[in-house]
């Protein structure tokens, strides 16, 4: 993939942007107004991810979460968030779910759905890229297409099998590190690196999606967004090496995640999950240390930087 010749000037985020994005809620308001997401993550190594993931889209105030998972993730993230609903798959015998046995099911899911996450500890394999290639055909309907943000093993699956991105015409977000983007692009990390806005940009141009590459300054880049016109490369200025930790990417896909389901714009969900979960990070980082914070206490310090604010 060739970038730009000359370097694009990233744009900053600012509070103020993020707290336009996210106005007080109605007094009239009911959990059906702030719709449901369905979650498509976990396995039985990876229970941890499907409770982080639908501990950020709760704490980023999704309506309803369903996790779709195999029994022992659903299991798992019942017993730290009793709040969340499941919908338990059969698994196969690497512990990853059953794709041929889950796609009935979560047809009937997606139907009541007004966003999807997919990939958080997934695992990687040919499930994925089944479950992800149904997904992607079965998120459009009459009346709208709803968003699909694809995180971790939904990624891999994804850079195996570039043409379904191509082929969709959904509201896609995509969280990749640095290792993923390479592999989604065909590049090295160092090259990547050298130029990450203008590899963000690019490709989320080629494929018409919202790219969010995380890092040190994570980049935003898509389309649109409040205020915006045209193509937008915006940069984070919040977080720090306290995010540098397993859990850190599976709470913020589920962040994000969870702003798409209520109807957010996929470039606004990403600037106001990207920034707050930063923001929130530097916060734990200040009160536990960078050493020993731990991903699941970034929610904590997430929902008192809302609270503050009136949100």
């Amino acid at each position: 993939m060739q970038t730009q010749e000359t370097p694009l000037q990233e744009q900053p985020i600012d509070f103020d942007r993020v707290l336009s994005v996210l106005p007080p809620r109605p007094i009239n308001s009911h959990k059906g107004t702030f719709g449901r997401l369905l979650n498509i993550s976990g396995s039985l190594r990876y229970r941890g991810a499907a409770a982080l993931s639908c501990l950020g889209a709760m704490r980023s105030g999704t309506g309803l979460c369903v996790l779709a998972s195999v029994p022992e993730a659903c299991n798992a993230t019942a017993a730290q968030l009793p709040e969340a609903i499941f919908c338990p798959l059969q698994a196969c015998e690497k512990g990853f779910i059953d794709s041929k046995k889950a796609i009935p099911i979560l047809k009937e899911e997606i139907s009541h759905a007004s966003a999807v996450l997919f990939g958080c500890g997934l695992g990687d394999g040919n499930h994925a890229a089944e479950l992800l290639q149904f997904v992607l055909e079965n998120v459009s309907r009459k009346e709208k297409t709803i968003p699909v943000i694809i995180d971790a093993d939904g990624l891999n699956a994804l850079a195996k099998n570039l043409h379904l991105l191509k082929n969709s015409h959904s509201k896609i977000i995509l969280t990749p590190h640095p290792g993923e983007m390479s592999r989604l692009c065909g590049a090295s990390t160092s090259n990547i690196a050298e130029d990450r806005a203008g590899f963000a940009a690019h490709f989320a141009k080629d494929y018409h999606i919202t790219l969010v590459l995380k890092g040190h300054g994570t980049i935003i880049a898509g389309a649109g967004g409040k205020g915006g016109k045209g193509s937008n490369v915006l940069l984070n200025p919040t977080g720090g090496p306290g995010l540098a930790k397993g859990g850190s990417g599976d709470v913020l896909a589920g962040i994000i995640a969870g702003f798409a389901s209520q109807g957010i714009a996929p470039v606004d969900a990403c600037i106001c999950g990207v920034y707050l979960h930063g923001l929130a990070a530097d916060r734990t980082a200040a009160r536990l240390g960078q050493y020993a914070m731990l991903a699941s206490e970034i929610t904590t310090d997430f929902a008192e930087i809302l609270a503050e604010n009136g949100r």
